[in-house]
């Protein structure tokens, strides 16, 4: 997703689930405009989500899982960024910006807009454990010799994915 510079608010901070609702909630009582962006360690590499809020709601939703350059936005990255939020070792990052930037974000990203949505719904999506169903899926739809090599580098331990499960 492309998003502009903003001012930052909180920056690399590790990542406390209730907390981080409690987080939510407050920004959408101050109605926030902005961005709240999470990274943490997945099944196999680091995983973010990003959700972008104006006046409060959710209006944008990203996921990346970086290793596989995988992404998806709008309403097919809701589950799968608030996954990220039950991985390991999760920091976040919270940047405000003026209406206009988050309004560019939302004219420049046109597949990441979902119905805007209150912070409380979006918990919803929050599972009670990271799920690898996700990565799984990337993992599978990737090309036969990228597949190839991860079951290599798995028969040596250097990736979060067993054999089998290829």
């Amino acid at each position: 997703m492309n998003i502009p510079a903003g001012d930052v608010v909180t920056h690399a901070a590790p990542l406390d689930p209730p907390k981080f609702l409690d987080l939510l909630k407050d920004l959408g009582k101050r109605s926030f405009n902005g961005y709240v962006a999470w990274v943490g360690e997945g099944l196999d590499g680091l995983e973010e989500g990003v959700v972008v809020f104006l006046n409060g709601q959710a209006v944008a939703v990203g996921y990346t899982q970086l290793k596989y350059n995988k992404a998806y936005d709008g309403e097919q990255a809701v589950a799968p960024a608030m996954n990220v939020i039950r991985a390991k070792n999760v920091v976040y990052s919270v940047v405000s910006l003026t209406v206009p930037k988050v309004n560019l974000i939302l004219a420049f990203n046109d597949k990441a807009k979902i119905r805007p949505m209150a912070p409380e719904k979006l918990w919803s999506f929050v599972p009670k454990a990271y799920s690898d169903e996700y990565v799984r899926g990337i993992i599978k739809t990737l090309p036969p010799s990228d597949i190839d090599r991860i079951r290599m580098l798995a028969d040596y331990g250097l990736v979060g994915v067993k054999v089998d499960d290829l």
